[in-house]
Order: C-alpha cells, then sequence, then structure tokens
C-alpha cells in the first residue's frame, strides 16, 4: 500500500528546522532564502558580538572554537540567536 506522505504532513504538527549555516557569502544567501520561508536560521552577528569577535573573521563555529578556546555550545546556548523573523534578514 505505502504511506501518504501528504496526508500524514497535514496531520503532523510542524516540526521547528534550526539552520546554522556558514558565516560566509553564499551561507548568508541561503539564510536569507530560509528566512523569507519562515524557516529558524542562526544570526551571526548577535553570537559574535556577544562572544566579543565581531570584528574577527569567523566563517564558521571551527572558528570561534579555535578563538575561544570552547570545545562546544549546547543548544540552549545557541536557541537565542535563531529567528525566523523576516525583518531580521538585514542583519544577516
Amino acid at each position: 500500500l505505502g504511506l501518504d506522505f501528504d496526508k500524514i504532513e497535514k496531520e503532523l504538527p510542524r516540526v521547528k528546522k534550526y539552520y546554522l549555516l556558514d558565516n560566509d557569502k553564499d551561507g548568508k544567501k541561503m539564510s536569507k532564502k530560509l528566512l523569507k520561508n519562515g524557516e529558524y536560521v542562526f544570526l551571526w552577528n548577535y553570537f559574535l558580538k556577544d562572544l566579543g569577535l565581531s570584528g574577527e573573521k569567523i566563517k564558521d563555529v571551527n572558528d570561534v572554537v579555535m578563538k575561544t578556546g570552547k570545545e562546544f555550545f549546547t543548544f540552549s546556548e545557541l536557541e537565542k540567536y535563531f529567528t525566523n523573523d523576516v525583518y531580521k534578514e538585514l542583519l544577516i
């Protein structure tokens, strides 16, 4: 018989997806596209400012680890830097 994915998707609540893309030209372009579709994207500007790294060349989380020495971040630490507010597009 198979699964009726359309029916399943309509009956299940929408699952939040969080996108933490690279802090480069391509990552910013994709973040803007996702944001316009209502997805949650990471706001690097706020994150780097809070870490005191706003003037640094940071492309991804690996660069943050190298600059700070912090080996990992929990989702609860990062959650406040995600948004699906399309008006935040200007800040990406």
